[in-house]
């Protein structure tokens, strides 16, 4: 009875209000989603309460609202964005969509968000894993993170993705 849309970027944000608006339907929610981990977090605090629609949906908002999302991406050229040297082949890290680093390897990744502090004071970590992610050791990239939070719980996912390395939820 309720269509609930989960856009995965927030330039999709804007098209799915407008195309909700523009159908006329009632029963459409869009969530606040700007990232698929922002989707799959939701996801997960669904409590399959039909009985109560509007808990069940407010519930689903506290969990995109919950989640800070980091995506690791090759550097495809050299170039400067939001004051970051990029060089071509390095990964850039993104938080909210804006470069914050550029580092050659993934245990550079860890130290980044350990220097941005989006380690501590978690409960989870889910890492989607790219297509191009060969050379990850994800024993060793886990070690790297319960290292500087031990209480933090980490899964990866094969996402299979093809533009991102790495996706990060915490």
């Amino acid at each position: 009875d309720q269509l609930i849309v989960y856009p995965t970027h927030e330039n999709i944000f804007k098209a799915a209000e407008q195309g909700a608006n523009l159908s006329k339907l009632d029963n459409v929610t869009i969530m606040p989603s700007k990232s698929v981990m922002e989707c799959y977090y939701s996801l997960a605090m669904d409590n399959g309460d039909n009985s109560n629609l509007d808990n069940r949906i407010r519930s689903l908002i506290e969990g995109c609202n919950s989640i800070t999302t980091i995506s690791v991406t090759l550097c495809a050229k050299d170039c400067v964005c939001n004051n970051v040297r990029c060089f071509k082949g390095q990964y850039v890290v993104l938080f909210k969509c804006e470069p914050i680093s550029c580092v050659r390897t993934y245990d550079e990744v860890v130290d980044v968000l350990k220097e941005h502090s989006l380690l501590s004071d978690r409960e989870n970590c889910i890492i989607f894993t790219g297509m191009d992610t060969r050379n990850l050791n994800e024993e060793h990239i886990q070690s790297l993170i319960e290292g500087i939070n031990p209480q933090l719980e980490v899964a990866f996912v094969d996402g299979n993705q093809y533009v991102y390395d790495l996706i990060i939820g915490l």
